[in-house]
């Protein structure tokens, strides 16, 4: 039974409007809908050459269009993507559909054949992927040439149809807009007994392409910054002994010096001991940062004494923030419990904290170091200065990596707060800031108490 018998109308002609080809083919796809399975035409039958008009006549055209466009933007694993595209469109058409990717280390193939009496060869498409790849060009064949819409099939889209043993075949290039071809995706079998027109394999094949060049951007990006954080890594590390030597270096020079020793040689040793600090303090940084990529960074909780915390950074910057002519306090407030966390890293944390502070205060500015408990279930710090303050749009860029704002760029390296949102998440807390343009910033963090 072909689809002029099902509809009870001759075939078109040029004269029809578009009107009543639409009406046509819903009346074929409603027709086709109500027959049993015993009714409707088999697989060798002849085709509509309006396969098109019908798919949008039924709105299957653009639906089907939009669920893969949505489905293949979920993810940048594009060969998963693509994998469950053949299965999609292979339920939805009910026909064959065969992906195969142009990679580095060769082709690979993905398909999902439904039981529709179709056979496939591993190898009986290999001719016809070539041609369609090599031509840049959608190929198609079918039993009924009626259905190709009086376009002559390939020879090696016929060689293919014969092969697989299918009444339709359509090959079409998975290429980008700017014509790199990476694939080619073959559709064979029926819509309900129907032909795929090209046009939907062609659309299928650019949103397959955007996948796949959008996946493999993504992972040249991954692969570059792994490589990055790898060099920087090993320089950290070969950084870090000769720093150590000078370091310990400068101290003994500087200790061994008599009092009524040359002024100018005190002041450059002294230069020299600080941007050494600096250095090694970069260099931990970035040896750090390569743990927390790595998921290696070392966070030992016990016990912790937040008083005996914060006395202790607030000595380690008691110098840099007498030097900067910021005044540094402390407001203890008695009955703090324990925390539950590693006593280093916190201190780690703070030093971080109160330097950062320091640096964006004033000369005659202050830094402000709090600490509270909260429902006896964790404790609360609080780092306040009387600084610039940080512009709304970029408070949630602070913790990020190597985030500097334009303005203050030069006054470090952006890896401080990064480091001290992934100790202290690490730790069971939460860090975020509040701040105010022209009055000040405060960071926050919290610790789960000891007695939690």
């Amino acid at each position: 039974m072909t689809l002029q018998r099902l509809t009870k109308e001759e075939p078109a002609d040029t004269a029809v409007s578009r009107t009543s080809l639409r009406a046509k083919a819903l009346m074929t796809n409603e027709r086709l809908r109500t027959l049993t399975p015993r009714d409707r035409p088999d697989h060798h039958a002849a085709r509509d050459d309006g396969a098109e008009a019908a798919l949008r006549a039924t709105g299957t055209f653009e639906t089907l269009l939009g669920e893969l466009t949505r489905l293949l933007s979920m993810s940048f694993d594009y060969t998963a993507s693509l994998q469950e595209l053949t299965r999609v469109v292979a339920e939805r058409l009910d026909c064959g559909c065969v992906v195969d990717l142009l990679e580095p280390h060769g082709r690979v193939r993905l398909a999902t054949v439904p039981e529709c009496g179709e056979t496939l060869s591993s190898e009986s498409l290999a001719p016809l992927v070539a041609d369609v790849v090599a031509r840049r060009r959608t190929a198609a064949a079918a039993v009924d040439e009626a259905a190709l819409d009086g376009k002559k099939p390939r020879p090696v889209a016929t060689r293919a149809l014969h092969e697989t043993g299918s009444p339709w075949i359509v090959c079409a290039p998975i290429a980008t807009e700017d014509g790199e071809v990476l694939g080619a995706l073959t559709l064979f079998g029926g819509i309900l007994g129907g032909y795929v027109p090209r046009q939907l394999a062609r659309e299928l094949g650019l949103r397959a392409a955007a996948a796949v060049r959008n996946g493999r951007l993504y992972a040249s990006a991954l692969l570059a910054a792994k490589e990055r954080q790898r060099v920087l890594s090993l320089v950290a590390h070969e950084l870090k002994n000769p720093l150590g030597v000078i370091l310990m270096g400068t101290v003994q020079a500087l200790d061994g010096m008599n009092t009524d020793g040359g002024v100018t040689q005190r002041r450059e040793l002294e230069a020299i001991h600080r941007s050494a600090k600096r250095m090694k303090k970069l260099v931990g940084d970035l040896l750090d940062l390569a743990s927390i990529d790595a998921g290696k960074l070392s966070v030992k909780p016990a016990p912790c004494d937040m008083a005996a915390v914060i006395a202790g950074a607030l000595a380690d910057v008691a110098s840099g923030a007498e030097a900067a002519g910021v005044e540094v306090t402390n407001e203890r407030i008695p009955g703090i419990p324990e925390a539950w966390a590693d006593g280093d890293r916190v201190g780690q944390v703070l030093v971080n904290l109160v330097s950062n502070a320091i640096k964006f205060a004033p000369r005659g500015g202050r830094v402000r170091v709090r600490c509270a408990p909260v429902d006896h279930t964790e404790i609360v710090v609080a780092v306040e200065d009387s600084g610039r303050g940080i512009a709304p749009g970029d408070l949630h860029r602070i913790f990020d990596h190597f985030w500097q704002a334009a303005d203050t760029a030069e006054l470090g390296s952006g890896l401080g707060l990064a480091i001290c949102r992934s100790i202290i998440e690490l730790s069971g807390g939460r860090i975020w800031a509040q701040s105010t343009v022209g009055v000040g910033t405060t960071v926050y963090f919290t610790l789960p108490a000891h007695t939690a």
